[in-house]
C-alpha cells in the first residue's frame, strides 16, 4: 500500500514539473586543427549556456522565457574571444480546439485527485487492518473460551459418569444409563481434542497476522472477553447508508470514474473543432560581441502568428467519440450497480450489528 501511494506521488510530481518547468544546460567544445606544415596549428573552442522557464495554463496556453550565452575563442587572445547572447519570450494559446475549457489541466487534475484517493484508501486500509487484528484476537479468545467450556463440560460429565457407575454397581440404575454416560464422556473428549486443535490453529494464524514466527510463544488475556461491554449504536440505518455513499473511498473512486467518462466525452467532442492557435513572441540580442549582457532592447524582434488546421476526414474522431459514449454508459451502469451493492452491504452489516447487540442484552 505504501508503495502504491509513493508511486502516485511520483506520477503527480512528474506532471507538475511539466506544468512549471525550469531547465538549464551548459555545453562546451574545444579542439585544434593542424595541416602538415602548410599552415600553423590553430586551436578553437566554443561553449554555450542556456536557461529556460516554461509555464502551462489550464486553458491550454504556454509561456516560455529563455536566455542563452554563446562563447567562441581561439585560445590565443582574449580580444579574439567572441560572446553572443539572446533573451526571448514566447506565448502560445489555442483559441478554439482545446481552449477555455480546462482540457489541458485534465491530466494533472486526475493525478492530484488520484493521489488524494490513494491517501484515503491507505487510511481505510490501516483502519481495516486494525479491525482485522482485533477481530483475529477476539477469535483466538473465543476459541480459547470454547476450549475452557469443553473442558468444564468434560469434568462435569466425568463426575456424572462416576456417580451413575456407582449407582449401577449398587443396583440403583440400569446398566444402559452407565453406558450412555460413558459415551457422553467419550464424545466430550473428542470435542476437547477438536477444540484444542482449533485453538492452536487460530493462535498460529494470529501469529502470522502479526508477522511473528510460528514458534513464537504468546499468551492471550482470557479476561478480555469478560471486560467487553456493548456500545450504543451512534446512528440509524439511514444515516449509515448516507455516510457510506458520501465518504467511502471506493464509492468516491466509482463516482470519479463516471466524472472522467463524462469529461472524455467532452474532450472527444472538442476534437471535431478546428485547431486555431495564436503565437506571440519577442527576442533581443546583446549589443556587442564582447558585451553580451548589454541587451539591445531598443532593437528587439517581435512576431505574431495565427495558425489554422482542420482535417475534413473526421472518422477517427467519430470513432473516439462513440467509444467515449459507450464508456460513459458502462461507467454509469457500473456505478449504479456498485451503489446498490454498497447499500446492501451496509444494511446487512447494520442488521448484524443490531442482532449482536440484542443477543448480548
Amino acid at each position: 500500500r505504501k508503495e502504491e501511494l509513493y508511486s502516485s506521488s511520483l506520477v503527480l510530481a512528474g506532471l507538475r514539473r511539466e506544468w512549471s518547468d525550469v531547465d538549464g544546460t551548459i555545453a562546451g567544445t574545444a579542439g585544434w586543427t593542424a595541416v602538415q606544415k602548410a599552415a600553423p596549428t590553430t586551436k578553437q573552442g566554443s561553449g554555450n549556456l542556456a536557461l529556460s522557464f516554461a509555464q502551462k495554463f489550464a486553458h491550454g496556453g504556454m509561456m516560455t522565457l529563455a536566455a542563452g550565452l554563446d562563447v567562441a575563442t581561439n585560445f590565443l587572445d582574449i580580444r579574439e574571444t567572441a560572446f553572443g547572447s539572446l533573451i526571448e519570450a514566447n506565448l502560445t494559446q489555442p483559441l478554439w480546439r482545446g481552449a477555455w475549457q480546462g482540457f489541458a489541466y485534465e491530466g494533472l487534475y486526475r493525478a492530484e485527485r488520484d493521489l488524494a484517493y490513494s491517501i484515503l484508501e491507505y487510511e481505510r486500509f490501516t483502519q481495516d487492518f486494525a479491525v482485522g487484528i482485533a477481530t483475529a484476537y477476539y477469535g483466538v479468545l473465543r476459541q480459547r473460551d470454547q476450549l475452557n467450556n469443553d473442558a468444564e463440560n468434560l469434568r462435569r460429565l466425568e463426575q456424572t459418569f462416576k456417580l451413575i457407575q456407582a449407582q449401577t454397581e449398587a443396583g440403583m440404575t440400569r446398566r444402559v444409563e452407565a453406558d450412555r454416560a460413558e459415551q457422553d464422556v467419550l464424545k466430550a473428549k473428542v470435542r476437547i481434542q477438536s477444540s484444542t486443535q482449533a485453538y492452536r490453529n487460530a493462535l498460529d494464524q494470529f501469529k502470522l497476522t502479526l508477522g511473528l514466527p510460528i514458534v513464537a510463544s504468546i499468551e492471550v488475556d482470557q479476561g478480555e472477553l469478560g471486560r467487553l461491554e456493548p456500545l450504543p449504536i451512534p446512528f440509524d440505518q439511514k444515516q449509515a447508508i448516507e455516510t457510506a455513499l458520501r465518504a467511502r473511498p471506493d464509492v468516491l473512486i466509482q463516482r470519479a470514474s463516471v466524472r472522467d467518462a463524462k469529461r472524455d466525452v467532452e474532450i472527444a467532442a472538442d476534437a471535431f473543432n478546428p485547431s486555431l492557435d495564436l503565437a506571440l513572441g519577442i527576442s533581443a540580442a546583446g549589443t556587442q560581441p564582447r558585451s553580451p549582457f548589454r541587451v539591445m532592447t531598443h532593437r528587439h524582434t517581435r512576431f505574431a502568428r495565427l495558425s489554422v488546421d482542420y482535417n475534413f476526414d473526421q472518422r477517427t474522431n467519430r470513432d473516439s467519440y462513440r467509444n467515449s459514449m459507450v464508456a460513459l454508459d458502462k461507467a454509469q451502469r457500473d456505478l449504479d450497480e456498485f451503489l446498490d451493492g454498497v447499500v446492501l452491504d451496509v444494511r446487512r452489516s447494520f442488521r448484524g450489528l443490531v442482532e449482536s447487540q440484542k443477543t448480548y442484552e
